[in-house]
């Protein structure tokens, strides 16, 4: 197998049949001709994939069911076009004339990351889509809306200040001469631990924590930080474009209809944390912290800041889709994920579905 690498440095690799990475920012192999069930070679060499990311294997239901997702068993994995890299299990497939691959990425932002970042080394990806459920913390969000969030933050990188701290302790600048003072944050003058933002009161009297930006390599040795992440332009002002051309669903069979006719809403903020939230008193205050810092926010989930943080590091397009399947903990009875998640992830991939409808044609 004759192989070329594109990168920001010469690589001299040898290859033996195997599916060889070496990858910086967003390289992936590209192999003359392909041994006989490679899999991933042959996929590569057909062009680039349109990415589709579900948390769980719930959420996928409504791709995986939908009349117009066909799998690609061509390319020489199972019959239902499913290959395995680096744990996931991928699946090549047709969608409205479109390639894409599609996988669960697990619960949480560190299997989330893990995926995508292996999608990046063994795939050609042209762009990442993501859709799934979500809990609303925003009173104009109701359940089964689906929101398009503008830009993404991780709301869980934080110092924890000690409860006998003062309460007036919001200087950004720390004095950094001299013993620390009461308000400082431990590493504040050693590593750029920051109170430029802050602080989200926890709830049960257990203090205040000061978020931190995430930093981030995109080229060697250079750092970034970064507080929130934007999604893409491009894919952002189709979302727009195709959202009155969507239908989206009101009523459950099992559970009946929802009070409020779901609607789709472009957002300013979408936030994810390895936490899940069914928690009045939290989310207030999450949308409280925000909206004091100018920031409106509308929905919490556990993994998709965690793929836009991925995309944005080795520059790939990204947008995500959430609808709203509970209120974090808001509602008047119980947690109402488990009568709303399936109308929900079906709103969620009916809004994707008609982006990747408007996506332009593919170069065969």
């Amino acid at each position: 197998m004759q192989c070329t690498f594109t990168s920001f440095f010469v690589l001299i690799v040898l290859c033996y049949g195997d599916v060889w990475n070496v990858q910086f920012n967003n390289n992936v192999e590209h192999c003359d001709a392909c041994n006989d069930g490679d899999f991933l070679c042959t996929a590569n060499k057909r062009g680039k994939w349109t990415a589709i990311l579900v948390p769980n294997g719930f959420e996928e239901v409504a791709l995986q069911d939908d009349p117009d997702f066909i799998p690609d068993s061509s390319l020489g994995g199972d019959q239902d076009g499913r290959v395995t890299v680096a744990g996931r299990a991928l699946t090549f497939a047709h969608l409205l004339g479109h390639r894409v691959v599609s996988t669960p990425t697990g619960l949480g932002m560190m299997n989330t990351a893990l995926t995508v970042q292996a999608l990046i080394d063994h795939v050609e990806v042209s762009r990442i889509l993501m859709y799934g459920i979500a809990g609303g913390i925003d009173a104009e969000i109701n359940l089964g809306d689906v929101t398009i969030p503008e830009r993404w933050a991780q709301y869980t990188l934080w110092s924890w200040q000690r409860v006998s701290a003062p309460l007036d302790c919001n200087q950004p600048d720390p004095v950094c001469e001299g013993p620390p003072t009461e308000c400082q944050l431990p590493l504040e003058c050693l590593s750029g631990h920051t109170r430029q933002y802050g602080p989200i009161n926890l709830p049960g009297g257990l203090g205040r924590v000061w978020p931190q930006p995430i930093e981030i390599y995109r080229k060697p040795g250079q750092q970034e930080l970064h507080w929130t992440f934007p999604v893409d332009p491009d894919l952002l002002q189709l979302a727009r474009k195709v959202a009155s051309t969507v239908t989206l669903e009101g009523c459950s069979p099992a559970n009946g209809c929802l009070s409020k006719t779901p609607s789709i809403k472009i957002t300013e903020l979408g936030l994810t944390g390895d936490i899940f939230v069914d928690n009045a008193e939290w989310a207030a205050e999450l949308f409280s912290f925000y909206e004091r810092n100018n920031l409106r926010t509308s929905s919490v989930d556990m993994e998709t800041a965690a793929a836009a943080i991925a995309c944005f590091t080795n520059d790939v397009p990204f947008l995500a889709f959430r609808s709203v399947s509970d209120l974090a903990g808001g509602g008047d009875q119980s947690n109402e994920i488990d009568l709303f998640f399936g109308l929900a992830s079906t709103n969620a991939f009916r809004v994707l579905k008609a982006l990747v409808a408007g996506l332009p044609p593919e170069n065969n």
